[in-house]
């Protein structure tokens, strides 16, 4: 009767364990950090302060329409320098296409977008993305079907006479 008993203990926090799912995800930022440093058309670097700055997201280099737009309005600059996250106020629309090139302009205190545009380039943060999207091993392209289970699984539960917990995979 104990071992009955400490089976079926066994049993109900095995189902608790396995009843518990969660997605597998990494922690990815959905921010981008950009820096720089400041300086006025004279070459002068900036008085140190809090600035507004806005910023637009353009695919191609001159021309076209903003994809995305953001307005900080309060940016630290010491010494000309300034570190802002992008898409931490408004974020990145899922509409944006990161396979194709991405330009960036400023606009400081209302002052006129900046040209030219800055070219917004891979980090290696991204290369290891992009091998992670395509799923590939070393036999080649991996599938769904490879990583789906192709049959059901059945639990049979403890029992007197087998004092045990078994996963039988049964179907084709």
């Amino acid at each position: 009767m104990k071992s009955v008993v400490i089976g079926l203990f066994l049993v109900l926090i095995c189902l608790g364990v396995f009843s518990y799912t969660r997605e597998a995800t990494a922690a990815t930022s959905s921010t981008l950090n950009f820096q720089g440093r400041l300086s006025n058309a004279a070459g002068n670097l900036v008085a140190d302060g809090n600035y507004s700055m806005e910023f637009n997201l353009y695919n191609v280099d001159s021309g076209g329409t903003t994809q995305w737009t953001e307005t900080q309005g309060t940016v630290q600059i010491k010494n000309g320098y300034f570190s802002v996250q992008l898409g931490s106020v408004t974020p990145f629309p899922g509409t944006i296409d990161w396979d194709q090139e991405q330009w960036l302009t400023m606009n400081v205190n209302a002052d006129g977008e900046m040209t030219p545009r800055l070219k917004l380039t891979a980090v290696p943060y991204a290369f290891r993305a992009g091998q992670a999207d395509l799923l590939t091993s070393g036999s080649g392209t991996i599938t769904a079907d490879d990583i789906l289970q192709k049959a059901p699984v059945t639990i049979q539960a403890f029992s007197s006479a087998n004092a045990g917990l078994r996963l039988n995979q049964t179907g084709a």
